[in-house]
This record gives C-alpha cells, structure tokens and sequence, in this order.
C-alpha cells in the first residue's frame, strides 16, 4: 500500500483558495476564490478504493482533517487502523498493530507529492511568484456542460497544471498535471458537490496517476463534512516511541 501512498493523499486532499489573480481573465477564479476564501479548515469521512495497473485493488475508510496551514491528520479505520499525520514538514505514516512506522522527510515527501502541491497548504508570495497563470478559454466537458479552462505554469520546475472550472465559476471540475516534458502525470475530475456553510465542496474525487509502475486509479468520496471546526494543534503532532519500528524516507 505504501507505493500507492502519494497517490491516496492527492485525492485526499481538497483544492484550496488560489489567490494573487488579476485582469478580466480571472474573473471566475476571483469568484471560486472568493466563494472558497472562508474555508479554513475541514474534516470528513472518506472511502477510498485504489486500483492499480496489475489488477490490485485496495479499500480503505477512515477520516481527514485538514487546516490551510499546511497540516493534515487521517484516521484510517478500515482495513486496519493507520495513522496518518503530515505537520507540514514530515509525513509519519503509523501501522499500529505491527509497530511500523514510515517517516518521510520533508525533502522526500516534497519529491513524491506528498506534502508538494497536495491541498493541504495554501501558497504563499513566493510560489506565486515563481507561477504564470493564463485563461485558456471555454471547452466542453461531458456532452452538454462548458468550463473555463486556466493553466498555471511553474516557471522554475517547468512543470504545467490544467484546470476546468464550470461555467459559472463557482467550482473546478477537472485538473490535469504536466510534468516539465509535457507528459501527463496526474488527471482528477471532481464531482458530486454538495454546499457546506455556503461553500463548494466535492463529495467524489477521482485521480490516475502515472507512476514507474503504471496507471493508478484512486477514487475518493467524501461525506459528513464539517469544516472550519478549529482542530487542535495535538492532531497534527506525532511521538516517536521507542516501540515503534522507524522506516526512514530522505533522510
């Protein structure tokens, strides 16, 4: 399961305010932002089924809590119970009844994903500046819907991510990445919304990420949403015991 790690995170987590735009262009993502400015944070229960490339299928159930500064807890019940806690620096992933402990560093998990671009942190000054944003006009998507599509280039990795937002703007439905030779790497569609406190959440996210291995397929639904619940500081914390058996990634 751990080779699918990045992958389940991705769609775990949920697209957060994108801000800095400017120009008539941008008028539908000033709308989303707006519309999405009062999210905080979250949590909700999720199910997961990840499906590879050689067949293999993995279920999961638990639940997520996530604050825009950076931080995310999930408490997986199902089929085992895990743990999985990102500070914003680390990512300890926990298997309580063997003892073992993944801890990716930040460097490694910045590297796979799993704390870079995932959600779960909102951007600062200084990846906007590094950003390019361009309005790319309408398509359609389905057999009847439109959507504004928008592109955001890294300038500094090269790396290029697509996103459809419909056309009232109040909510992205598609995003794919790029990796810096134009090559496809990860595809997401979100659907199912449902209005929570006024804003737009996704209740199914559907990911295919290209990996060494192949395709994976993760599918996540989200239910019982609550968000803006102030999480304490503890959730996001995780205490290496002497019992436990530490696996190091990037150290």
């Amino acid at each position: 399961m751990l080779k699918n790690v990045k992958y389940i995170l991705l769609a775990a987590s949920l697209v957060l305010p994108i801000t800095g735009l400017h120009g008539e262009d941008f008028s539908v993502l000033k709308k989303f932002s707006d519309t999405i400015s009062g999210l905080r944070s979250y949590t909700a229960d999720i199910k997961q089924t990840v499906s590879g490339s050689d067949g293999g299928r993995e279920e999961f159930e638990g639940r997520i809590t996530v604050s825009s500064g950076g931080c995310m807890n999930i408490l997986y019940e199902k089929p085992a119970v895990q743990r999985v806690v990102c500070d914003g620096h680390a990512l300890y992933w926990y298997f309580p009844e063997s003892g073992d402990l993944f801890l990716y560093s930040g460097a490694a998990a910045e590297k796979t994903g799993l704390l870079k671009g995932n959600g779960t942190s909102l951007p600062g000054r200084g990846f906007l500046n590094i950003m390019d944003y361009r309005y790319e006009g309408m398509t359609f998507y389905g057999l009847f819907n439109r959507a504004h599509v928008f592109s955001v280039t890294n300038r500094k990795e090269g790396n290029r991510i697509l996103v459809w937002f419909d056309y009232s703007g109040s909510k992205p439905v598609r995003k794919i990445i790029h990796d810096k030779n134009g090559r496809e790497i990860i595809r997401e569609t979100y659907d199912r919304y449902s209005l929570v406190k006024g804003i737009p959440l996704p209740g199914r996210i559907i990911l295919y990420a290209r990996g060494k291995g192949g395709i994976v397929k993760t599918v996540t639904e989200y239910t019982n949403y609550r968000v803006n619940i102030s999480p304490s500081d503890e959730l996001f914390k995780f205490r290496i015991l002497r019992t436990m058996k530490v696996k190091k990634i990037g150290y």
